[in-house]
């Protein structure tokens, strides 16, 4: 295999209809197979030809994951065009510098990200609308020669000021890389990947692109991600492993310890994680089964690298039965050099070396060298810095590291980052770092080397809970530390976070600066949480923020419709990382409670009542049975039924939504038989939440398949849970109007029905109920009893045609239309 295209061709055959990458949108989830891969790389490789771009040419790409990023790669490697991927956290003006050095003609970005390409990007795209563009197009069928050794991406490294330093990275490097990776790590192709890192980085590109691709495994990618939206998805797509880096890893488990601990379960949780130490891993998992459930249970392991992991951390995480594997490399050696498996680990190290690659050290530095066939020939334009890294095939790392006697490396410091002592000797912060980061009251510390006329001395800012026990913590960690390594000075981080690194590591030189008064202070996590709500609100309304009193009302002074709560709630997710539970917002609830609902939100969405084993296939297959032998017969005992419109169903697009006028009760029985049976297998009724509070639970949940759809207290969580069953499948049956009709005429229909066709992205189907059921089955409360039929009568049912409505159309207007195409049936 001599390409990256090649690669393509090989793998998306081999595993063909296999689904590869997924993507919640809206409350959708998008799928995409091998085969839809391969088809889509060859439609853009003939949209990025039709723009005469040619092999050696280059491609700015500045965006968020999502699945047209390897699209988009793979239609650049097979033309032989350069993909210049940009971090998405990088300004705009070094944004300009990478493009205008690397000259690219044409750009990609996302239009969840603020700012533009340089005028010397002649044309540019959203990559969201990728898809949209090349659909129509033929795929490609000719391909110029691409060999090896020639260049398929520039790859400019986080944090670059001045000159542009851009990593050279052939095919051949990424191809003997990914080769590498996985014959050592065991990839199982029931493997279910999130995707967290950014893809404009080597180390995700490496891992849960082109291995997992490789492998035939699912990477799932999300638009936004926070705490909410990634336990989220690590529960709902069964996600099974992450490559993640430390600071991703802390916020989880920071998220974890904080739910703990307002259940007051602290100490059940400090004495488990005692006691785990002592147990195989089949009973970790066992005794934090209920943690577990809360970020998934099929979660197996987390890939750890790009910055030093703190072991405190990764001890907590192994102590409930989640692996770490620990790797280590760069940008310059295509990402991996070593790596920790499930039969060669060592918790702490970062693993041995991949196959191909050899490692050696310094013998006077100790500083980490290596070789082999995934290292870069060196930086872009760029031949003096190229001289002073690479040397006959050899790469230094700048990283000073040790073996030990089975051959297992650790990273003991950077040569960038020492601090020189005035007298001369030399200090490593990581050193110092992780013996504050294994004090039990410690977070997390940044050493740094303050300037002082005498020289540098160190420095330790340290994150934790207890800033009053701090001179006890600093004393205790200097007693393991050798004289010259002693913390002369310490600070309390008075903040949430340190300042990060567009790859989340610690921005070292903007805490240097700040605990020496060179800069500005960190502006106050809340005061700037209080600022985003009245502008989220402010947004979702289309008012200036000046209008927001945090006195006002959220349903009154303020008039958030139902619909606008929802995009309110998810705004806050998006930004905030935090799920509200829409059942704690009354008629009186005020920005300022609404604001206190934040800070104490979980990070766990809110979830509807109702028992999901009801749709397991086999649950299904026995309903449809005992509704075709029993509750359809003895419903059509007293309604029999005159169906009409049946010639409007076969070719209908699978899943829909069919709506009904709501006419009395069990009025939805007579939609479900006038429906064939081929749809009746996978349908579900949304009902109201009402029917959850008493003996009618079982019924509508068993024998109606139905679940509860809150459109007044829980409307997101409820159009989430329909999204899902769509997912998975299943049409929804709804009534829109809400409620029962009291004299048979139709009644307004509730706009969740046009949010729900213009962002389910499927087609809704009116069926349309003889008015004359009301006479069978007259209104009536919730006594048993009076709920059984009064008479027999046959009654019509009339199926009308399938209307469609893109994301465009206002919410309104599809209401609008959706009710008229049932009064015209």
């Amino acid at each position: 295999m001599n390409n990256l295209g090649q690669f393509l061709k090989e793998y998306a055959h081999q595993h063909n209809a296999r689904i590869a990458y997924e993507v919640k949108r809206d409350f959708r989830t998008k799928k995409f197979s091998f085969a839809d891969i391969y088809s889509l790389s060859l439609k853009t490789a003939t949209f990025l030809q039709a723009h005469k771009l040619k092999k050696g040419d280059t491609v700015a790409i500045w965006s968020v994951n999502m699945p047209e990023y390897p699209i988009l790669y793979f239609a650049c490697w097979l033309l032989g065009i350069v993909a210049v991927p940009i971090d998405m956290r990088t300004t705009e003006e070094t944004l300009q510098l990478f493009v205008t050095t690397s000259r690219c003609k044409l750009g990609f970005k996302s239009k969840l990200l603020a700012g533009s390409f340089p005028d010397t990007v002649t044309q540019s795209y959203d990559l969201e609308d990728l898809l949209e563009h090349v659909q129509p197009l033929p795929e490609l069928d000719e391909f110029p020669e691409i060999c090896p050794a020639d260049l398929a991406e520039i790859s400019f490294t986080s944090g670059t000021t001045g000159t542009p330093k851009g990593v050279l990275l052939s095919h051949e490097n990424f191809l003997a890389n990914v080769n590498a990776l996985c014959q050592t790590f065991p990839f199982k192709a029931e493997y279910r990947m999130l995707s967290l890192l950014p893809l404009s980085h080597a180390f995700e590109q490496v891992v849960d692109f082109l291995a997992v691709f490789q492998r035939g495994d699912t990477v799932t990618y999300l638009e936004r991600i926070n705490q909410v939206t990634i336990i989220d998805a690590l529960r709902k797509h069964r996600i099974t492993s992450v490559a993640i880096v430390p600071q991703l890893l802390q916020l989880l488990m920071t998220g974890i310890e904080r739910e703990i601990e307002k259940k007051g379960r602290k100490y059940i949780w400090s004495k488990l994680q005692a006691i785990a130490a002592f147990l195989p891993r089949w009973m970790r998992r066992r005794i934090f089964y209920q943690m577990r459930q809360r970020i998934g249970k099929h979660l197996q392991f987390f890939g750890c690298g790009s910055a030093p992991l703190n072991n405190k951390l990764a001890q907590k995480w192994e102590h409930t039965g989640i692996e770490i594997y620990e790797g280590y490399g760069a940008t310059e050696t295509t990402a991996i050099l070593t790596i920790n498996t499930p039969t060669a680990r060592r918790l702490g190290s970062v693993g041995k070396p991949l196959p191909g690659i050899h490692i050696q050290l310094d013998p006077i530095t100790h500083e980490i060298i290596a070789s082999g066939p995934n290292i870069s020939s060196g930086y872009f334009q760029d031949m003096a810095k190229t001289q002073q890294a690479f040397c006959n095939s050899w790469y230094r790392t700048g990283d000073i590291g040790r073996f030990d006697a089975e051959g297992y490396l650790y990273i003991t410091g950077r040569e960038a980052l020492r601090i020189v002592l005035p007298g001369g000797e030399k200090v490593y912060p990581e050193d110092i770092e992780n013996k504050l980061n294994a004090h039990p009251l410690v977070r997390e510390a940044c050493v740094v080397g303050i300037k002082k006329e005498e020289g540098e001395r160190v420095h330790a800012a340290v994150l934790t809970k207890y800033p009053q026990k701090l001179n006890e913590i600093i004393r205790q960690v200097n007693q393991q530390l050798s004289s010259h390594e002693q913390i002369l000075a310490w600070t309390a981080w008075e903040h949430d976070d340190f300042p990060r690194t567009p790859i989340l590591k610690i921005d070292r030189a903007k805490v240097a600066a700040i605990l020496a008064g060179h800069a500005e202070k960190i502006v106050v996590v809340e005061v700037a949480k209080n600022v985003t709500l009245r502008s989220l609100i402010a947004q979702v309304k289309k008012i200036p923020i000046s209008r927001i009193k945090d006195t006002d009302l959220l349903a009154t002074d303020l008039a958030l419709d139902s619909l606008q709560r929802v995009e309110l709630f998810s705004l806050i997710e998006q930004e905030l990382g935090v799920a509200i539970k829409e059942t704690g917002i009354t008629e009186q609830t005020t920005v300022t409670q609404l604001r206190d609902l934040i800070k104490n939100a979980e990070t766990v969405s809110e979830a509807l009542p109702f028992h999901a084993f009801n749709y397991h296939p086999l649950i299904v297959k026995a309903r449809v049975f005992l509704q075709n032998i029993l509750v359809f017969p003895l419903h059509a005992l007293f309604v029999p039924l005159e169906i009409s419109g049946k010639e409007n169903l076969p070719g209908l697009d699978l899943p829909a939504v069919f709506y009904f006028n709501h006419m009395g009760v069990m009025d939805a029985v007579c939609a479900v038989r006038a429906l064939p049976i081929a749809i009746r297998q996978k349908l579900v009724i949304a009902a109201t939440r009402a029917l959850w509070s008493d003996w009618r639970q079982f019924f509508v949940e068993f024998w109606g398949s139905g679940f509860p759809f809150d459109a007044k207290q829980n409307i997101k969580a409820s159009l989430e849970q329909t999204g899902e069953f769509l997912d998975n499948g299943f049409s929804i049956l709804i009534a829109p109007e809400g409620g029962i009709s009291q004299d048979g005429t139709l009644q307004p229909f509730k706009s969740g029905i046009g949010f729900i066709a213009t962002h389910m992205h499927v087609p809704v189907v009116p069926i349309k109920i003889d008015p004359a059921y009301r006479d069978i089955f007259p209104p009536m409360d919730e006594a048993l009893l009076e709920n059984l039929p009064k008479c027999r009568k046959t009654i019509w049912v009339k199926i009308g045609k399938p209307l469609r409505f893109s994301k465009q159309v206002p919410v309104e207007l599809a209401t609008k239309e959706i009710q008229q195409a049932m009064i015209m049936l």
